[in-house]
């Protein structure tokens, strides 16, 4: 399993809202604009659709949340998830 680590300068609430705030996603996600949707609780989606129709839609199923340090989802590879752990660093 790549658990690559990532050193960011700011805080975790920062951190945390690029990850779940659909506005902040569409800043640095996609390599296309696209209309995102959060539903942020287990079982939840996030929905990734392409303003252009291309590619199609494309959804995540939420797996874990424990707001602001651990969000947990599917990724659009089948049978790949993709696990956001925060902390403060100094």
């Amino acid at each position: 399993m790549l658990r690559p680590v990532a050193l960011l300068p700011y805080p975790v609430a920062a951190v945390w809202d690029a990850i779940t705030n659909p506005e902040r996603l569409a800043d640095w996600w996609l390599p296309f604009e696209a209309d995102i949707t959060v539903d942020l609780r287990e079982g939840g989606a996030m929905v990734f659709t392409s303003r252009s129709g291309e590619p199609g839609p494309m959804t995540a199923t939420i797996l874990r949340v424990d707001a602001p340090v651990l969000l947990e989802h599917t990724h659009v590879t089948p049978g790949s998830t993709v696990r956001w752990e925060i902390e403060a660093v100094d």
